[in-house]
């Protein structure tokens, strides 16, 4: 049943409105859920199974909360929120709550080579952390970019594909393989594509750009319905 209710009772009675993104904290006794609808964050103790509202600090506020990542390192979480146009992080600990990347309630591409916290974003749907090189991926989507914060010195870029046939088109998610130096996007156009950080090749690893009836096998050539969620193991 599509609804907002269930606070302090099972997970499994709880009304919930179009949950997009989950992710576990690092002991993996709490998981998180982006509720998209409801503006949420929804907290479930996974032994209990218990679930309640993410406390949020009184001057902050979610609308539309996308896709959700933790830095299990650092303790905190990032939020991408898509109407508000900004990326928040959010201290697990302290309940500490920032704004990163993107200016509150305003749309725009703009910023790049200057702080992430001056830029403006459209939509942006998810963010991914790649901790050797100490980034935040953000999907910027409705400007087809992918955006890259620099955590160091809070710098915003665009990764720009060195193919310029193969465009991403309105992502919606982001993965990164810390070893290969890879990154791999979810792409609106039915693709997932594969980005080299090094040498900004990009090419296509799922998908052949036409949208299937129902998921198949994810290898090239085959069609893709389109997709939100990516992760690595």
């Amino acid at each position: 049943t599509t609804g907002y209710s269930g606070d302090g009772g099972l997970a499994k009675d709880a009304e919930m409105n179009t949950p997009v993104f989950v992710q576990f904290d690092s002991r993996r006794q709490v998981l998180y859920a982006s509720e998209f609808e409801n503006g949420v964050i929804r907290v479930i103790n996974h032994t209990s199974r218990v679930i309640s509202t993410l406390e949020l600090p009184p001057s902050m506020k979610l609308a539309k909360p996308a896709g959700i990542t933790i830095d299990h390192e650092r303790g905190v979480m990032y939020i991408a929120e898509s109407l508000l146009n900004v990326v928040y992080e959010y201290n697990l600990e302290t309940k500490a709550m920032t704004i990163v990347a993107g200016q509150l309630n305003t749309r725009g591409y703009s910023g790049d080579g200057d702080l992430a916290t001056s830029a403006t974003l459209d939509g942006p749907y998810h963010v991914s952390v790649h901790s050797s090189a100490n980034c935040l991926f953000i999907s910027d989507s409705r400007n087809n970019v992918v955006r890259m914060l620099n955590r160091t010195s809070g710098i915003i870029t665009t990764l720009k594909p060195s193919i310029s046939l193969l465009r991403i088109f309105r992502p919606t998610c982001t993965a990164v393989d810390d070893l290969l130096q890879i990154i791999y996007i979810v792409s609106g156009n039915s693709m997932i594509l594969m980005y080299e950080l090094g040498s900004g090749r990009i090419n296509i690893f799922a998908g052949n750009g036409k949208q299937a009836a129902a998921f198949e096998t994810a290898v090239i050539g085959t069609q893709l319905e389109l997709q939100y969620a990516l992760t690595l193991t």
